[in-house]
């Protein structure tokens, strides 16, 4: 499907011109990759490259979501591949792990500034395309890379790397809680605005701050997985485990600014997605044990 080595980047330096219609592309595309018009979960712009219906959350009508089928690795467009039937996603030119091999490789501000510019170039693909929105210039390669990265945030570990056991007794929830309560008081969360650190990164190019929070995360996720916690509590604890993980991962391309600012973009916007769902837990694990929270 692509020339040469899967994400293997033209060794010629990008000129001026390029350099700067990347950055330029990442500040429009950060204004345009928010919109989610179905509200399924997969922004326009993914909806796009997955070639699902922006304005339908369930493309292939059988009743489960666009976003709820591809995070599970199954087809959107393929009502027999869904969670009930159990049918994985077929015939997919390019893989899961062949799209995150992409992403690693590629630099995706200058993959799609190169791609646009080639395209302006020959004015018959642009009556294919939409010039005001970047996605519809995309080459395979950068189109797969974007989406490669984006599924990189969703961690999902192998479940014999949670400790738990099947005590769920007040003791055992009482003990996994004190123990929750020990780390954090162990590993303090930094008592920084997390947006305003990710301004003043950006801003100053001055990433001390962000040493600090992926510091913390790197040693959230260490002791997550020490803790035997309850098999009532597994699930959530699991995932708690897994979105540190994501968001230790959007700290570190927040670093890459200056490298790859369109993926800085995509990382911050991922974490907006990160930070609702472990809203989401939180509020999932009160209401399953109040007793124990409420002292």
């Amino acid at each position: 499907m692509f020339s040469g080595k899967i994400g293997q980047k033209n060794k010629q330096p990008l000129g001026l011109y390029e350099k700067t219609s990347a950055s330029l592309l990442s500040s429009n595309m950060a204004k345009q990759t928010v919109l989610d018009t179905d509200g399924d979960g997969l922004r326009d712009w993914e909806e796009i490259l997955w070639k699902t219906n922006p304005n339908n959350p369930d493309t292939d009508g059988d009743g489960y979501t666009d976003k709820e089928e591809i995070s599970q690795g199954y087809d959107p467009l393929d009502p027999e591949s869904n969670p009930e039937t159990g049918k994985k996603a077929e015939n997919q030119s390019v893989t899961r792990e062949e799209r995150k091999k992409i992403a690693e490789h590629l630099n995706l501000s200058e993959g799609i500034a190169k791609t646009m510019i080639a395209k302006i170039k020959d004015p018959s693909e642009l009556t294919q395309s939409n010039p005001d929105n970047p996605f519809t210039l995309l080459d395979d390669e950068t189109g797969q890379g974007m989406l490669g990265f984006i599924e990189s945030f969703n961690i999902r570990l192998p479940e014999n790397e949670i400790k738990t056991n099947n005590d769920n007794s007040k003791e055992a929830f009482q003990k996994y809680i004190n123990e929750r309560e020990s780390i954090a008081l162990s590993n303090p969360y930094p008592r920084l605005s997390e947006d305003e650190v990710f301004s003043q990164a950006i801003t100053t190019n001055n990433f001390k701050k962000i040493d600090e929070f992926i510091s913390f995360y790197d040693k959230a996720i260490t002791n997550m997985k020490n803790i035997i916690a309850p098999s009532a509590f597994f699930e959530i604890h699991k995932r708690q485990t897994e979105l540190f993980i994501a968001t230790a991962e959007v700290y570190k391309n927040i670093k890459q600014i200056n490298i790859d600012p369109l993926k800085t973009v995509l990382a911050l916007q991922e974490n907006q997605k990160i930070r609702e769902e472990m809203m989401g837990l939180m509020i999932r694990a009160y209401e399953m044990a109040p007793e124990y929270y409420a002292q």
